[in-house]
């Protein structure tokens, strides 16, 4: 009878540390990439939260965004509708992690990860090592970790799909919705459009910029739609900011610390804090997803997350390539897309 009771309370005792753990998605920020980056990799985990039935952290920390060791996300945002676990401090002891690299590193930072068992950038090995499949709804381990977000833009639905779980979840702070709400109120009623424009050699080396004179064209073709139109132009280029300036005929511009010429923003300290750049960026995010219509160069995450958590009609968003890709090479593209999916499990 003793013994009965000893059992029973044992099993009572380890249903209840079992239960205690929550299963967790965490979504690291990647140490390299910028807020556009960061943003589609949380729009991932939110979904993958929802479909596997998971709590969700999101890790600021890696000093991207804030000082080295703060996470910083709950400065910039807030999530809703989601169960999330606000602090990693109870779960970096536990064992069921996976990635396996992160078990007993939950609270690193990808960047430092990396570096322990890389020496050069690769995407896929990084992605392997130290993210989690996404299109897998069936893991085993309570704490998945991940960084990217390939799987989930690579489907059809993706920027549907995304608009929803932003609109739904996300909800910038208080502090930076007011900066928004009162530089869009001393703008009038006049339509304005909205113009991103690259030009690092980050964004360069990684096809996310776009040569002047084919944003410079679309914006021409775009005005006569408009009567009266402003641009908003938000750029990382002192230079090419006054080349459009100079170009346009009405223009608006937000005033903030530029790097040195043809560096990246994000990835270069000159002057101002990663937490102040950050609020910037932030800041002129959600103001290019106020306008009236969007020009963007077609492969900046920064832009994309624009058009994403606006309220633009698709047929107002105008996203510009380098140069226009050969039904061929669109092809090729979607068939190594497919390869890479079905090829992933068996590595």
């Amino acid at each position: 009878m003793l013994v009965g009771v000893i059992v029973e309370c044992f099993m009572e005792n380890s249903s209840a540390n079992s239960t205690s753990l929550p299963r967790l998605v965490v979504v690291k920020s990647s140490g390299g990439g910028g807020l556009g980056d960061s943003i589609r990799t949380l729009v991932t985990g939110i979904d993958y939260a929802l479909k596997s039935g998971r709590s969700l952290h999101v890790d600021w920390s890696d000093g991207l965004y804030g000082p080295v060791g703060e996470n910083v996300f709950d400065r910039f945002f807030e999530l809703t509708d989601l169960h999330v676990t606000p602090s990693l401090g109870d779960q970096l002891a536990r064992t069921d992690v996976y990635p396996p690299a992160w078990q007993g590193h939950l609270d690193s930072a990808m960047k430092d990860l990396w570096s322990q068992h890389f020496t050069s950038w690769n995407r896929q090995a990084a992605q392997e090592c130290l993210s989690f499949d996404q299109t897998n709804l069936s893991f085993p381990q309570g704490v998945l970790v991940m960084w990217d977000f390939d799987s989930f833009f690579s489907g059809p639905s993706s920027f549907a799909d995304a608009r929803q779980l932003l609109k739904r979840h996300l909800r910038p702070s208080e502090s930076i919705r007011t900066e928004v709400d009162r530089f869009v109120a001393a703008q009038g009623v006049d339509p304005l459009i909205g113009l991103h424009i690259r030009n690092s050699r980050e964004a360069q080396a990684g096809g996310k910029s776009v040569a002047s004179d084919r944003l410079l064209k679309k914006a021409l073709q775009v005005s006569r739609q408009y009567t009266n139109a402003r641009f908003l132009i938000c750029t990382d280029n002192g230079a090419t900011l006054e080349q459009f300036q100079k170009a346009l005929p009405r223009t608006v511009v937000r005033p903030k610390p530029l790097p040195p010429p043809g560096e990246a923003i994000h990835l270069v300290d000159y002057g101002p804090s990663a937490y102040e750049k950050t609020c910037d960026a932030l800041i002129e995010l959600l103001l290019l997803s106020r306008c009236d219509a969007l020009i963007y160069p077609a492969a900046s995450s920064f832009s994309l997350c624009s058009a994403l958590i606006s309220d633009i009609p698709e047929h107002n968003l105008f996203p510009v390539a380098n140069s226009p890709a050969s039904p061929v090479a669109r092809l090729r593209q979607r068939l190594r897309s497919s390869a890479r999916r079905i090829l992933r499990p068996f590595r």
